[in-house]
């Protein structure tokens, strides 16, 4: 199937690609590639629908972003393939990015345009909301 983001973590050697699962459609994750070693790959299921962006831990934490269409922005531990917090919003999600001053702060770009600011510390909700189109 298409490939519709990938990224690659300096730290770990980790190329991530996303993709559905051949096998079942309706699985959208993450087909984690060593760069060491391409014959070694393993597909992490993550959401309901096609994953937009992905966004790796500039801190070397093996942690990754991912957002999908299905309105959710989360972050996995690619060590244990285990989700550790998800983010519900509003609108679709087009882009995940981690804060390069502040380890604990990520974003999440909607369909609408607006920015949401996420603190990984507090998994309730947005910090804050950013909206380019506001006066």
């Amino acid at each position: 199937k298409k490939c519709t983001a990938f990224n690659c973590d300096n730290h770990s050697g980790i190329i991530a690609v996303a993709k559905t699962l051949e096998d079942n459609p309706s699985k959208f994750g993450i087909l984690k590639i060593s760069s060491l070693d391409i014959n070694h790959h393993e597909f992490v299921s993550l959401h309901s629908n096609t994953i937009r962006d992905l966004a790796f831990d500039p801190h070397g934490n093996t942690r990754i972003l991912s957002c999908s269409r299905s309105k959710e922005l989360k972050m996995t531990c690619l060590k244990t393939n285990t989700t550790l917090v998800t983010y519900n919003t509003t609108r679709e999600c087009w882009s995940c990015g981690w804060s390069p001053a502040r380890p604990e702060q990520v974003f999440c770009g909607l369909q609408n345009g607006q920015v949401m600011v996420y603190d990984i510390r507090n998994t309730r909700g947005a910090l804050n909301t950013i909206n380019p189109n506001a006066p």
